[in-house]
């Protein structure tokens, strides 16, 4: 065991506590900065995948349950799909087939192992923002899912409203 420690054999799990992220109450407890999981899923054609290659080298906001756009005026969503966000509601996979109201653009994807149910109830959360890196910058409910992608707009210095600037503050 000493060994192994000596020459760093170990990998220890990566965390961020500055930058694009939004620190929570939570605290060490929190997901906030650490990686999200990547489970496997099932695409509405059927086809099972795992969530990385869902999301791409993209941001995603992932509603367990619930529509991600819900809450958001025409702005927001605007402004993330200008950075490539994917919109992205789970739902367990036996669901994946039952008629929804999703707004437009939003994917659907299947909880084939339920463990974004797992996750997402451990964390006592509806929504996580994650980044492209995988890292997990904020966690929501629908109702304060605006407020918070907004204050993470403005840690990131994207543009908001009238009030041009840069994309410069990402990592």
């Amino acid at each position: 065991v000493k060994r192994y420690f000596l020459e760093m054999r170990f990998k220890p799990m990566p965390q961020y506590r500055e930058g694009a992220l939004l620190i929570d109450a939570a605290g060490k407890t929190s997901p906030v900065g650490k990686m999200f999981i990547q489970p496997q899923v099932t695409l509405e054609s059927g086809e099972s995948v795992l969530l990385d290659d869902v999301i791409g080298a993209n941001f995603a906001i992932i509603g367990w349950g619930c529509n991600p756009q819900w809450g958001l005026d025409a702005g927001q969503i605007a402004r993330w799909r200008a950075i490539g966000v994917r919109f992205i509601q789970v739902v367990p996979a036996v669901q994946i087939h039952r008629e929804q109201d999703n707004a437009p653009g939003t994917l659907r994807v299947g909880d084939t192992q339920n463990r974004l149910k797992s996750w997402f109830a451990q964390h006592n959360t509806a929504i996580a923002v994650v980044r492209p890196d995988r890292f997990v910058a904020a966690l929501a409910i629908p109702q304060t899912l605006g407020a918070q992608l907004t204050a993470l707009a403005e840690k990131m210095t994207l543009a908001t409203g009238d009030t041009a600037r840069t994309e410069e503050k990402v990592a």
